[in-house]
């Protein structure tokens, strides 16, 4: 056995005077390894001399503070008082914000901890001690016991006023233990503080199913509590929570769109969700078209332009914003832009100047994929393609300027690339447009 080993194995067994000769002989990693092992097996004396060790000779660092707090943390969960206290007795953060943060966030993790292993004396301890430092706001302690049918510790936290537990999670904790007495009182303190619509809200949002239909079923929910909850669901959950929604038939017809909306331009998972509102069949055209020109995502575009009638006026606003986009520099959705130009480019009821002005901007944005798209589009004029070519010859290359040009680019087209090839330093441009221009049968000399 090494000396690294037998050190471990003295601060599981509890073997203080064997570890005491040991750890003089180890690498400062292993006494906190050490530390931890006696914390998780109650050996107070161990944890002794190993601190005594840490505190003398290992430097303090972001790591070796992280395993103390580690190993109180597992003191608190498995009921190690004695251990718990000598740990935060030496543990002190000065004046570092961020150690000071760590430790109420390990403060609070311990008490959790405790609290549903049901330790009552270290919960108690550990509430004394963070009274002290201050730190008493939205504990997640309570749950942790509900969660861990601890109803002593239960009790003695809701007994201690100054403490601002999360009710809203000890309720949905109370709701799946099947406690519905407890799962009342919880949500009568909850009222006290605050309104039986967030809790609904957040019910809804956060998808605890069961808490919600019990709170449904328990207390009056009407059509406008549905309603927002509806709303403010389709950002966040998956189906069956809004299947339940609507199966209260609580959801009017103006919540359902206002939700429909929403989800087009805001849902995280609007693949799924807005495929799963249009089989309701509950939403209106306008309110389809209105989604519509909110999407700024092609693939959405897709999406409700397959399952639905969308209007030309609706089709034709979506392409001329995505060629606006198109126009600028700086857009962040240019990709974006782009692929809505092309799922649209063919719809009847885009225009000549609509698909003409498409056109020019992907020359100016230097879109040559998009640009090859629409070339061979009849709509699109002899002016537009040379003002596309005046566009190309501020690129880089000069072969989208080239692929470009026919005999129908007018003598003022190559005057005009030739001044903004120049004015760029586009050397490669400027010499293709000096032989073109050099050309007697293309321009009179």
């Amino acid at each position: 056995m090494s000396h690294e080993e037998a050190v471990i194995e003295a601060a599981r067994t509890g073997l203080a005077e064997w570890l005491e000769g040991l750890v003089p002989e180890v690498e400062d990693k292993t006494v906190v390894s050490a530390i931890l092992e006696a914390s998780i097996h109650g050996h107070v004396d161990c944890v002794d001399v190993l601190l005594e060790e840490y505190e003398s000779t290992i430097p303090t660092t972001y790591t070796t503070w992280d395993s103390l707090l580690k190993a109180a943390v597992a003191a608190a969960a498995y009921g190690h008082l004695d251990v718990l206290e000598l740990l935060l007795s030496k543990i002190h953060p000065g004046s570092d914000r961020l150690q000071s943060s760590d430790l109420c966030s390990t403060a609070h993790q311990a008490l959790a901890a405790a609290a549903e292993g049901g330790h009552l004396d270290v919960v108690k301890f550990t509430v004394e001690y963070v009274k002290k430092k201050d730190y008493t706001q939205f504990f997640l302690v309570l749950g942790r016991a509900i969660f861990g049918d601890q109803k002593a510790v239960v009790e003695f936290l809701l007994d201690l006023e100054e403490f601002e537990w999360d009710l809203k999670d000890a309720f949905v904790e109370a709701v799946d233990a099947e406690d519905k007495s407890l799962a009342d009182r919880i949500y009568g303190l909850y009222l006290q503080k605050s309104t039986k619509k967030d809790l609904f809200t957040y019910l809804a949002c956060c998808g605890f199913l069961d808490a919600l239909k019990y709170l449904y079923e328990t207390q009056n929910a009407d059509f406008e509590l549905i309603g927002e909850a509806f709303v403010k669901t389709v950002e966040w959950r998956g189906n069956d929570t809004l299947e339940f929604l609507l199966s209260t038939d609580r959801v009017s017809s103006e919540a359902f769109e206002k939700g429909f909306e929403k989800a087009v331009v805001a849902s995280w998972d609007r693949e799924n969700m807005v495929p799963f509102l249009l089989e309701k069949k509950r939403a209106s055209a306008q309110s389809i078209n209105k989604a519509f020109v909110a999407a700024w995502s092609s693939e959405m575009l897709r999406i409700l332009h397959s399952c639905e009638h969308i209007w030309d006026e609706s089709i034709c606003t979506v392409f001329e914003k995505a060629t606006r986009g198109m126009k600028k520099s700086y857009s962040t959705k240019e990709g974006e832009n782009v692929r809505i130009i092309k799922l649209l480019c063919t719809k009847d009821c885009i225009s000549a100047e609509m698909i003409g002005q498409a056109f020019v901007a992907a020359a100016s944005n230097g879109q040559s994929e998009l640009l090859m798209l629409l070339r061979d589009d009849g709509r699109i004029s002899s002016q537009k393609v040379g003002e596309a070519f005046v566009a190309t010859a501020t690129r880089e290359k000069s072969d989208m300027m080239m692929s470009l040009y026919d005999k129908s680019i007018s003598p003022d087209a190559l005057l005009s690339a030739f001044s903004n090839a120049a004015y760029r330093g586009r050397i490669r441009n400027v010499k293709e447009l000096v032989k073109l221009l050099s050309n007697q049968d293309l321009v009179p000399q």
